[in-house]
């Protein structure tokens, strides 16, 4: 693994690269630094980089080189018109940072900025600009714009009032000077991917003729043509990615001279108007997939280079445990918060059930856990860490459930279509968010109550999900095990039979 610092640096790089480079490319600029890393180190941490596309020669490229001056469109809604607004929400999908907040991008028309404003609105008209991020997540989006920093939604569950504040881009004298109209677009392109800087213009439809199809219009109905067709070909190649953000970015990048000229259509038209490809549940999630089938669990588009990945930075390599070494770390920091002077009892709450490693792996996993320990000991601060232990210390105990149950069903050798679909699909999706909010509490720096309020909330939901789904996996899970006890012990009386 790189040295954060390292890491550090290699991100600020590619936040910025615009061209097409290579491993060697990194290894000078890091050289130039005093730093040498291998090349194999280096192609390892960019094939791992969200933000980085791998093309052919061994070259890369990164989101602010794909997607840097090339155009995306968006209609505003009557509504936006009549406020005089434009709610930038997911319309600036994928083009832009996924780690910026709407209320975080800049808008510029003829080299100036366009000012923010803050406004009280229709939530349900708000909503229509958020589905990207998944009905799951859109009303902690809301949730987090500046304007509501005050409110704590996830006291009531996230459950929104029918009016809410939010910040938006204030386009009441630029609509006015443009006479825009219902129907018109604005035509968006990212000036400074790192920034989060975007341009916008306007593009006027004028015709007599209500009926007849400018041909700006025909061009835009080939672009949903074509965008379908990219969609729909990034499900057969990538399967359901990791977010819908990531499926529409593998979409794009696909045919990026194609998808992003002057008269490209909007994602958000495109699924008002398709009947093929919707946004359906995934899980707990949502993703976006064929209109007339299910999401399987797995599917040919996994291969083992894949996997191998996903395991890297993982104990699966020695302790077949798909657990990262930072859960390993908040363990340890629980066991301290708990104010044990020894690691005795890590183990049995990282595995409860004994029987899933070797006796050989178990004390290897124990010695590493003292080891840790005593690192970690040295410079841990119980009043520091007081205010997130309790909730640190909950999702662990989620996490261990989660894991153990992961683990026995990857020791039963039962195939993945044999187990119940949507159960191992959520359980994937609970071992993912577990992880993630194990991850913040480690690293995020000042988190306040209202975050530990809402990780609670979180962790509840979570649970309860997780009580769903583990009766029908571990129901299949028996099921195998006495069909193979059934075999063994046919097999014993059919040999008896043949030795008499």
């Amino acid at each position: 693994m790189l040295d954060e610092q390292i890491e550090n640096f290699i991100n600020t790089l590619l936040r910025k690269e615009l061209s097409m480079f290579s491993v060697k490319n990194i290894q000078s600029l890091l050289l130039e630094q005093g730093v040498k890393i291998p090349a194999q180190e280096v192609s390892a941490y960019l094939q791992m980089h969200p933000y980085v596309t791998q093309l052919a020669n061994k070259k890369y490229i990164t989101r602010a080189g794909c997607f840097t001056g090339r155009f995306f469109s968006v209609k505003p809604s009557k509504y936006e018109i009549e406020q005089g607004i434009f709610v930038p929400g997911d319309r600036c999908m994928p083009f832009v940072d996924p780690q910026m907040l709407p209320d975080e991008l800049t808008f510029v028309f003829n080299g100036k900025n366009v000012e923010h404003c803050t406004g009280e609105y229709s939530t349900s008209e708000l909503l229509d600009h958020y589905i990207l991020f998944g009905e799951e997540y859109s009303a902690q989006y809301l949730a987090l714009d500046p304007c509501n920093s005050e409110q704590d939604f996830s006291i009531n569950g996230f459950e929104l009032p029918s009016r809410m504040k939010l910040t938006v881009v204030d386009m009441a004298e630029l609509y006015q000077s443009w006479n825009f109209q219902y129907g018109d677009r604005l035509v968006l392109y990212v000036i400074d991917w790192d920034k989060g800087v975007v341009s916008l213009s306007p593009s006027l439809i004028r015709k007599e003729n209500p009926f007849e199809q400018t041909a700006a219009e025909e061009k835009r109905k080939k672009w949903y043509s074509l965008f379908k067709h990219h969609l729909l070909a990034s499900f057969k190649q990538f399967g359901p990615c990791g977010s819908m953000e990531e499926q529409l970015a593998a979409a794009f990048l696909s045919d990026i001279p194609g998808l992003t000229d002057m008269y490209c259509g909007s994602v958000e038209e495109f699924l008002e108007q398709t009947d093929k490809i919707s946004i359906v549940e995934y899980g707990v999630e949502s993703r976006l997939w064929r209109t007339d089938s299910e999401i399987p669990a797995a599917g040919n588009w996994v291969n083992e280079g894949e996997e191998s990945d996903v395991m890297a930075g993982t104990l699966y390599g020695v302790f077949g445990l798909p657990m990262p070494d930072y859960i390993v770390e908040a363990f340890i920091l629980d066991s301290l918060y708990q104010k044990e002077e020894t690691s005795a009892k890590i183990f049995s709450r990282i595995l409860p059930d004994e029987t899933l490693l070797s006796s050989f792996q178990q004390s290897l996993l124990i010695l590493h856990l003292e080891r840790q320990h005593a690192i970690i000991k040295k410079s841990y601060n119980w009043f520091a860490d007081y205010e997130i232990g309790e909730i640190r210390n909950q999702a662990l105990k989620l996490y261990s459930q989660i894991l153990c149950l992961i683990c026995e069903l990857d020791r039963c050798n039962l195939p993945v279509d044999r187990f119940p679909q949507q159960e191992l699909v959520i359980l994937s999706q609970l071992y993912g968010h577990t992880g993630k909010m194990i991850e913040a509490f480690l690293f995020q720096k000042g988190i306040s109550e209202k975050d530990i309020s809402a990780a609670s909330l979180s962790l509840e939901g979570m649970n309860f999900s997780f009580v769903e789904i583990q009766g029908p996996l571990r129901a299949a899970l028996k099921q195998h095990q006495l069909h193979a006890f059934s075999i063994v012990k046919k097999d014993r009386k059919d040999g008896r039979k043949k030795h008499n």
